[in-house]
């Protein structure tokens, strides 16, 4: 599964997988990759919204390691912070996060890499907007309700007020 991801993701182009990662000397099945002109916030929305993949995007708590894998440059940082007081974190550094546990079949790892594919060579489909707190969203989406929802035996179960 980690050779699968590893070997998709890193033949990618405009895609950067940065440092593998691993504990105890054994690969961890975590994928933290940049998608070259697109901010991290913004592929984590295309592969969330319109992909049905969930993935993390931004610093995940781990501000200097994600800072190095990114190289973000330091003479910025006093602006970043000033800008993250004032609570907009547009411009905030980060990364794109995919994992793996034991029970993720591989075709979910293609698919992963194969939608990636997809935004680097097609661009995005819909018109992303960027909020203040760093996160995208698409203009006048609505996210459709589950089929289970829609259905009648659904419906019947909703107690009307």
């Amino acid at each position: 599964l980690i050779e699968t991801a590893r070997g998709k993701l890193e033949t990618l182009t405009g895609v950067t997988v940065h440092v593998p990662l691993k504990t105890d000397g054994r690969w961890l099945a975590v994928f933290p990759f940049s998608v070259e002109g697109y901010n991290h916030a913004h592929v984590a929305a295309f592969l969330g919204l319109a992909r049905g993949i969930a993935v993390r995007s931004g610093h995940m708590c781990q501000h200097e390691l994600v800072r190095n894998l990114v190289s973000y440059d330091l003479a910025n940082l006093d602006q970043l912070k000033k800008d993250a007081e004032r609570g907009d974190l547009r411009k905030m550094y980060g990364v794109v996060r995919a994992s793996a546990g034991p029970s993720t079949p591989c075709h979910f790892i293609e698919r992963l890499a194969r939608d990636i594919g997809i935004l680097v060579e097609n661009g995005e489909s819909a018109e992303y907007h960027q909020m203040s707190n760093g996160r995208y969203y698409i203009k006048d989406w609505v996210p459709p309700l589950p089929h289970s929802m829609t259905s009648i035996s659904w419906l019947n179960n909703v107690k009307s007020s």
